[in-house]
């Protein structure tokens, strides 16, 4: 068995390495596809860590999930799906979308923190 610090570190290591890879992406000129691998890798590693930490906080397989693991995954979700596709599609607006992915971080960040319900 893993214990959760070892799963929390892996889960906070590849958080840094997927914000890295996506401001590398979104502020480079080049494209280098590097990044974008190990922004899907640090996107798997993340998820399977976060259900380990889940697994370890004794949340049961049958229940469902707390209102603050849902919106953890589909705020996670949205920037995973749609920062590849904005960087490929829509490279004018890739600055900004950055900031909208910190925005998201800083408010994922307080769900995970606080809570709220």
């Amino acid at each position: 068995m893993i214990d959760y610090e070892i799963y929390k570190m892996i889960h906070l290591f590849m958080i840094v390495l997927l914000f890295s890879s996506f401001a590398v992406q979104c502020y480079s000129e080049k494209k280098y596809k590097i990044h974008a691998i190990l922004a899907g890798v640090a996107t798997v590693f993340i998820f399977v860590s976060g259900m380990g930490l889940l697994a370890r906080l004794g949340m049961p397989h049958a229940e469902p999930w707390p209102l603050w693991t849902n919106l953890k995954v589909v705020f996670w979700a949205f920037i995973s799906i749609l920062t590849p596709i904005i960087v490929k599609r829509a490279p004018q607006h890739k600055k900004k979308w950055f900031w909208v992915i910190m925005g998201t971080f800083v408010i994922i960040t307080y769900v995970i923190i606080y809570k709220p319900v």
